[in-house]
């Protein structure tokens, strides 16, 4: 930048011309960055929060820091190359609309709770099952995060609400036994623990959409006043 006084000023003034419009459109690639997680991905972020796949959060935010660059660098190129253009406004609406060329692409889809809408019978009972749904934090977590942002794993719609997680099964025990006395019309289960995970965990109902799961789990911890409640992929 120091080089640049010595510069002709003809040549020192189209640089900041070209660095003016340059600087509108890496803000409008920011703006559709924001933009696509606030209307494809922040659903997933929470999914992620609620089923405590942090991994798969640290994916997610990596991936879109590398994404911001590609946008911002998009929207730079393409508001620098409108030559003689000098209003802000068309300059960082262009800086956004070229890279929702590509976030649109990226867009994937929303899992469709509507099509999952089948409601379960929930039946009391008190019994143990060898349940195979996978009661830890998915493998290669951290690649899943990072698909959700391509579009890839926006088809997974169902959870189980986890009221906890034991070492024991007589911790587990106890603790259905304690759910099924407050809430004796809901199915209370224990799964068993599956390679690489030790615990035993205490799961109510069936598997539900993700708005359903987390209305279930809100009022089972308020009802139990059990923080460690969380949700789990069905599949």
């Amino acid at each position: 930048m120091a080089n640049i006084g010595h510069l002709p000023e003809g040549v020192r003034e189209n640089f900041w011309e070209i660095a003016h419009r340059a600087l509108w459109g890496i803000l409008g690639g920011a703006i559709a960055t924001v933009s696509k997680f606030l209307a494809q991905d922040l659903h997933w972020y929470r999914i992620f929060r609620a089923t405590k796949e942090f991994e798969a959060i640290d994916g997610m935010m990596w991936t879109y820091i590398l994404l911001a660059l590609c946008l911002c660098f998009i929207g730079g190129v393409v508001a620098a190359a409108f030559q003689g253009e000098k209003h802000p406004m068309k300059l960082l609406g262009l800086g956004v609309a070229a890279p929702a060329l590509v976030t649109t692409w990226l867009g994937g889809q929303y899992a469709a709770d509507a099509q999952n809408q089948t409601k379960s019978s929930w039946l009391p009972s008190l019994v143990s099952t060898a349940y195979a749904a996978d009661m830890s934090v998915q493998s290669n977590g951290f690649w899943r995060g990072a698909g959700i942002v391509f579009g890839i794993g926006k088809d997974q719609t169902r959870f189980h609400v986890v009221v906890a997680s034991y070492p024991t099964r007589g911790e587990a025990t106890a603790m259905l036994e304690k759910v099924h006395k407050l809430l004796p019309d809901l199915n209370v289960y224990i799964a068993e623990p599956r390679a690489g995970n030790n615990f035993y965990a205490v799961i109510v109902g069936s598997d539900l959409p993700f708005s359903e799961a987390q209305e279930l789990r809100d009022e089972i911890s308020e009802k139990l006043n059990v923080k460690d409640t969380y949700l789990s992929r069905a599949s």
